[in-house]
């Protein structure tokens, strides 16, 4: 026997895993008081650790200008499309201006935004029918 169940551990038997019958185990999603201590620790930080970031960045550093721009500007390049149709767009990537990456990307904004505009119509329609069942 290990001096973990000599103590009287509820987790494991020789040649068993998992805990003993009658003990579930912490619920899962559930963090432990060192997560949860240090957790908190970091979060009283906060303050102070974006204080030491703006005076880094004011005097040059650059891991700190690093760090920011990491975190504030997307990645890849921005592409604007303000007053686009879908032929604008293939022609600049014809042309080489975009890159077949980007092209798709783009595709994938454009379907993902055709599908809430079918889902905004979906809903209007239900609600007319709702309307009529009402009636």
């Amino acid at each position: 026997m290990s001096s973990a169940n000599q103590r009287g551990s509820t987790y494991t038997q020789p040649g068993r895993a998992g805990f003993l019958p009658g003990n579930p185990g912490r619920k899962a999603g559930s963090k432990n008081k060192r997560t949860i201590e240090a957790l908190r620790h970091i979060q009283e930080m906060d303050a102070a650790a974006l204080a030491q970031l703006r005076v880094a960045v004011a005097k040059g550093e650059s891991w700190a200008i690093s760090y920011v721009l990491d975190r504030v500007v997307p990645k890849g390049r921005t592409i604007e499309l303000d007053g686009m149709t879908g032929d604008d767009v293939i022609e600049l990537a014809c042309e080489g201006l975009v890159t077949p990456t980007e092209l798709k990307d783009v595709a994938g904004a454009i379907a993902k935004l055709r599908e809430l505009d079918d889902l905004d119509e979906m809903r209007k329609r239900l609600e007319e029918l709702e309307r009529m069942v009402r009636q």
